[in-house]
Protein backbone atom coordinates (compact mmCIF):
# COMPACT_ATOMS: atom_id res chain seq x y z
CA UNK A 1 0.00 0.00 0.00
CA UNK A 2 1.39 3.27 -0.96
CA UNK A 3 1.35 5.93 1.68
CA UNK A 4 1.33 8.93 -0.50
CA UNK A 5 -1.56 7.36 -2.76
CA UNK A 6 -3.47 5.19 -0.29
CA UNK A 7 -4.99 2.27 -1.77
CA UNK A 8 -7.96 0.55 0.16
CA UNK A 9 -7.05 -3.26 -0.46
CA UNK A 10 -5.02 -3.58 2.70
CA UNK A 11 -7.85 -1.99 4.83
CA UNK A 12 -10.79 -3.45 2.92
CA UNK A 13 -9.08 -6.97 3.38
CA UNK A 14 -9.42 -6.49 6.84
CA UNK A 15 -5.96 -5.99 7.61
CA UNK A 16 -6.12 -2.57 9.31
CA UNK A 17 -3.39 -3.42 11.95
CA UNK A 18 -1.03 -4.34 9.06
CA UNK A 19 -1.95 -0.77 7.65
CA UNK A 20 -0.89 1.44 10.60
CA UNK A 21 2.35 -1.19 10.81
CA UNK A 22 3.02 0.54 7.33
CA UNK A 23 2.05 4.04 8.37
CA UNK A 24 4.51 3.56 11.02
CA UNK A 25 7.79 2.36 9.21
CA UNK A 26 7.48 5.10 6.06
CA UNK A 27 9.70 7.28 6.06
CA UNK A 28 7.85 9.79 3.86
CA UNK A 29 4.47 12.10 5.16
CA UNK A 30 1.44 10.39 3.87
CA UNK A 31 -0.95 12.23 2.41
CA UNK A 32 -4.10 13.65 4.02
CA UNK A 33 -6.68 11.42 2.70
CA UNK A 34 -3.99 8.08 4.30
CA UNK A 35 -5.17 9.31 7.34
CA UNK A 36 -8.21 9.92 6.58
CA UNK A 37 -9.13 5.98 5.35
CA UNK A 38 -7.27 4.78 8.46
CA UNK A 39 -9.25 6.59 10.79
CA UNK A 40 -12.43 6.12 9.49
CA UNK A 41 -11.74 2.58 9.22
CA UNK A 42 -10.98 2.87 13.28
CA UNK A 43 -14.34 4.83 13.13
CA UNK A 44 -15.85 2.22 12.05
CA UNK A 45 -14.91 -0.90 14.01
CA UNK A 46 -14.48 1.12 17.31
CA UNK A 47 -10.61 0.36 17.58
CA UNK A 48 -8.92 2.49 19.97
CA UNK A 49 -5.53 1.00 20.06
CA UNK A 50 -4.84 1.55 16.38
CA UNK A 51 -7.03 4.67 16.06
CA UNK A 52 -4.85 6.56 19.40
CA UNK A 53 -1.19 4.87 17.10
CA UNK A 54 -2.28 6.77 13.75
CA UNK A 55 -2.66 10.36 15.80
CA UNK A 56 0.55 9.18 18.15
CA UNK A 57 1.93 9.12 14.69
CA UNK A 58 0.91 13.05 13.72
CA UNK A 59 2.25 14.07 16.66
CA UNK A 60 5.62 12.83 16.59
CA UNK A 61 6.34 13.39 13.34
CA UNK A 62 4.86 16.89 13.80
CA UNK A 63 2.08 16.60 11.35
CA UNK A 64 -0.63 19.67 11.11
CA UNK A 65 -3.78 18.47 11.23
CA UNK A 66 -6.29 20.55 8.87
CA UNK A 67 -9.88 20.75 9.88
CA UNK A 68 -10.65 17.49 8.02
CA UNK A 69 -8.60 15.20 9.79
CA UNK A 70 -8.90 16.93 12.90
CA UNK A 71 -12.91 16.59 12.38
CA UNK A 72 -11.88 12.65 12.08
CA UNK A 73 -10.27 12.29 14.86
CA UNK A 74 -13.29 14.48 16.88
CA UNK A 75 -15.30 11.44 15.45
CA UNK A 76 -13.01 8.90 15.92
CA UNK A 77 -12.56 10.31 20.11
CA UNK A 78 -16.15 10.21 21.31
CA UNK A 79 -16.59 6.93 19.28
CA UNK A 80 -14.28 5.21 21.62
CA UNK A 81 -15.78 6.80 24.73
CA UNK A 82 -12.64 9.45 25.36
CA UNK A 83 -14.81 12.62 25.19
CA UNK A 84 -12.08 14.83 27.06
CA UNK A 85 -9.44 13.79 24.41
CA UNK A 86 -11.97 15.12 21.54
CA UNK A 87 -12.98 18.24 24.16
CA UNK A 88 -9.45 19.56 23.90
CA UNK A 89 -8.62 18.76 19.97
CA UNK A 90 -11.68 20.81 20.03
CA UNK A 91 -10.78 23.98 21.41
CA UNK A 92 -7.32 23.88 19.68
CA UNK A 93 -9.20 23.86 16.17
CA UNK A 94 -8.42 27.53 15.05
CA UNK A 95 -11.57 27.01 12.87
CA UNK A 96 -14.53 25.46 14.15
CA UNK A 97 -16.96 24.57 11.50
CA UNK A 98 -20.24 22.74 11.71
CA UNK A 99 -19.42 19.47 11.14
CA UNK A 100 -16.41 20.00 13.88
CA UNK A 101 -19.32 21.19 16.39
CA UNK A 102 -21.84 18.74 15.63
CA UNK A 103 -19.09 15.92 15.86
CA UNK A 104 -18.33 17.13 19.18
CA UNK A 105 -22.20 16.97 20.16
CA UNK A 106 -23.11 13.86 19.01
CA UNK A 107 -19.88 12.45 21.43
CA UNK A 108 -21.55 14.21 24.37
CA UNK A 109 -24.98 12.73 23.47
CA UNK A 110 -23.34 9.12 23.01
CA UNK A 111 -21.61 9.68 26.17
CA UNK A 112 -24.88 10.07 27.84
CA UNK A 113 -23.65 13.96 28.69
CA UNK A 114 -26.85 15.34 27.49
CA UNK A 115 -26.54 18.85 29.26
CA UNK A 116 -22.76 19.42 28.13
CA UNK A 117 -24.18 18.68 24.34
CA UNK A 118 -27.33 21.19 24.85
CA UNK A 119 -25.13 23.52 26.13
CA UNK A 120 -22.48 23.31 23.08
CA UNK A 121 -25.79 23.68 20.80
CA UNK A 122 -26.27 26.73 22.42
CA UNK A 123 -22.81 27.99 21.70
CA UNK A 124 -21.46 30.89 19.33
CA UNK A 125 -18.66 30.32 17.17
CA UNK A 126 -16.18 31.43 19.89
CA UNK A 127 -17.66 28.96 22.28
CA UNK A 128 -19.16 30.90 24.58
CA UNK A 129 -22.80 30.26 25.66
CA UNK A 130 -25.26 31.55 23.57
CA UNK A 131 -28.15 33.78 25.11
CA UNK A 132 -32.07 32.35 25.35
CA UNK A 133 -32.91 28.76 25.60
CA UNK A 134 -31.26 26.20 22.73
CA UNK A 135 -34.66 26.18 21.07
CA UNK A 136 -35.62 29.59 20.45
CA UNK A 137 -37.81 29.34 17.25
CA UNK A 138 -40.45 26.93 17.13
CA UNK A 139 -39.42 24.86 14.42
CA UNK A 140 -35.89 24.33 11.89
CA UNK A 141 -37.23 25.82 8.49
CA UNK A 142 -37.71 22.92 6.18
CA UNK A 143 -36.42 20.01 7.83
CA UNK A 144 -38.87 17.52 8.51
CA UNK A 145 -36.39 15.10 10.06
CA UNK A 146 -35.33 17.42 12.95
CA UNK A 147 -38.68 19.26 13.59
CA UNK A 148 -39.42 15.45 14.29
CA UNK A 149 -37.14 14.74 16.60
CA UNK A 150 -37.93 18.14 18.47
CA UNK A 151 -41.94 17.12 18.18
CA UNK A 152 -40.08 14.28 20.21
CA UNK A 153 -38.33 16.10 22.66
CA UNK A 154 -41.13 17.48 24.03
CA UNK A 155 -43.42 15.29 24.71
CA UNK A 156 -40.57 12.71 26.44
CA UNK A 157 -40.03 16.17 28.48
CA UNK A 158 -43.90 16.22 28.95
CA UNK A 159 -44.25 19.12 27.11
CA UNK A 160 -47.42 18.21 25.12
CA UNK A 161 -48.25 21.78 24.26
CA UNK A 162 -45.15 22.48 23.57
CA UNK A 163 -44.86 19.56 21.15
CA UNK A 164 -48.27 20.24 19.23
CA UNK A 165 -47.54 24.30 18.91
CA UNK A 166 -44.61 23.13 17.26
CA UNK A 167 -46.24 20.62 15.33
CA UNK A 168 -48.56 23.08 14.01
CA UNK A 169 -46.14 25.40 12.78
CA UNK A 170 -43.33 23.22 10.81
CA UNK A 171 -43.71 24.69 7.35
CA UNK A 172 -43.50 21.34 5.98
CA UNK A 173 -45.42 18.08 7.04
CA UNK A 174 -45.06 14.70 5.55
CA UNK A 175 -46.24 11.27 6.71
CA UNK A 176 -43.17 10.64 8.62
CA UNK A 177 -43.84 13.88 11.02
CA UNK A 178 -46.90 13.24 11.49
CA UNK A 179 -46.26 9.81 12.29
CA UNK A 180 -43.94 10.98 14.70
CA UNK A 181 -46.27 12.96 16.70
CA UNK A 182 -48.68 10.43 16.50
CA UNK A 183 -46.27 8.00 17.67
CA UNK A 184 -44.99 10.44 20.67
CA UNK A 185 -48.69 10.90 22.12
CA UNK A 186 -49.21 7.26 21.74
CA UNK A 187 -45.80 6.52 24.05
CA UNK A 188 -46.32 9.18 26.34
CA UNK A 189 -49.61 8.47 26.98
CA UNK A 190 -51.66 10.77 25.55
CA UNK A 191 -53.67 7.99 23.61
CA UNK A 192 -56.66 10.29 22.92
CA UNK A 193 -54.72 12.63 20.93
CA UNK A 194 -52.36 10.43 19.00
CA UNK A 195 -55.61 8.92 17.94
CA UNK A 196 -57.35 12.55 17.25
CA UNK A 197 -53.96 13.62 15.20
CA UNK A 198 -54.34 10.41 12.71
CA UNK A 199 -58.15 11.65 11.78
CA UNK A 200 -56.70 14.96 11.46
CA UNK A 201 -54.08 13.09 9.41
CA UNK A 202 -56.18 11.53 6.92
CA UNK A 203 -58.33 14.40 6.46
CA UNK A 204 -55.16 16.74 5.15
CA UNK A 205 -55.32 14.53 2.54
CA UNK A 206 -51.75 12.18 4.01
CA UNK A 207 -52.44 8.74 3.71
CA UNK A 208 -50.77 6.57 6.53
CA UNK A 209 -48.07 3.76 6.30
CA UNK A 210 -46.87 0.83 8.40
CA UNK A 211 -45.03 2.71 10.57
CA UNK A 212 -48.09 5.44 11.26
CA UNK A 213 -50.25 1.81 11.59
CA UNK A 214 -47.76 0.35 14.08
CA UNK A 215 -47.60 3.76 16.35
CA UNK A 216 -51.63 3.52 15.97
CA UNK A 217 -51.71 -0.04 17.63
CA UNK A 218 -49.41 0.77 20.34
CA UNK A 219 -51.00 3.44 21.26
CA UNK A 220 -54.04 1.58 21.73
CA UNK A 221 -52.73 -1.30 23.15
CA UNK A 222 -51.23 1.50 26.31
CA UNK A 223 -54.50 2.98 26.46
CA UNK A 224 -56.01 -0.65 26.52
CA UNK A 225 -58.02 0.91 23.73
CA UNK A 226 -58.34 -2.32 22.19
CA UNK A 227 -62.13 -2.07 20.03
CA UNK A 228 -60.24 0.78 18.31
CA UNK A 229 -57.38 -1.31 17.84
CA UNK A 230 -58.67 -3.94 16.03
CA UNK A 231 -60.78 -1.74 13.76
CA UNK A 232 -57.12 0.14 12.85
CA UNK A 233 -55.63 -3.29 12.40
CA UNK A 234 -58.90 -4.28 10.14
CA UNK A 235 -58.66 -1.17 8.02
CA UNK A 236 -55.29 -1.59 6.90
CA UNK A 237 -56.06 -3.51 3.96
CA UNK A 238 -59.31 -2.27 3.31
CA UNK A 239 -59.14 1.47 3.69
CA UNK A 240 -55.36 1.89 3.40
CA UNK A 241 -54.36 -1.14 0.79
CA UNK A 242 -51.88 -2.00 3.75
CA UNK A 243 -51.01 -5.69 4.15
CA UNK A 244 -50.29 -6.08 7.89
CA UNK A 245 -47.03 -7.37 8.41
CA UNK A 246 -45.80 -9.54 11.32
CA UNK A 247 -44.81 -6.82 13.42
CA UNK A 248 -48.76 -5.42 12.95
CA UNK A 249 -49.58 -8.99 14.41
CA UNK A 250 -47.64 -8.61 17.14
CA UNK A 251 -48.86 -5.63 18.20
CA UNK A 252 -52.49 -7.22 18.34
CA UNK A 253 -51.44 -9.93 20.04
CA UNK A 254 -50.00 -7.51 22.62
CA UNK A 255 -52.83 -5.47 22.84
CA UNK A 256 -55.15 -7.90 23.45
CA UNK A 257 -52.78 -9.51 26.00
CA UNK A 258 -52.46 -6.74 28.45
CA UNK A 259 -56.45 -6.83 28.89
CA UNK A 260 -56.54 -10.55 29.53
CA UNK A 261 -58.01 -11.54 26.22
CA UNK A 262 -55.71 -14.23 25.49
CA UNK A 263 -57.91 -16.57 23.40
CA UNK A 264 -58.07 -13.83 21.01
CA UNK A 265 -54.57 -12.97 21.40
CA UNK A 266 -53.55 -17.42 20.90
Amino acid sequence: MSLLRPDRGVVDGGELSEAVRLLHRSAVCPAPSTYALLLQECVNRKDAKLGKRIHARMVSTGYRCGDYIATKLLIFYPKIGELCVARSLFEGMPRRGVVAWNALISGCTRGRLEARAVEMFGSDAGGEPAAGPVHSGPVVAGNVFANSALVDMYLKCSSAEDARRAFAAAPVKNVTLWTAVISGHGQHGHVREALSLFGQMTLDGFGPNDVTFLALLSACAHGGLVDEGLRYFSSMPSDYGLTPKAEHYAAVVDMLARVGRLHDAI
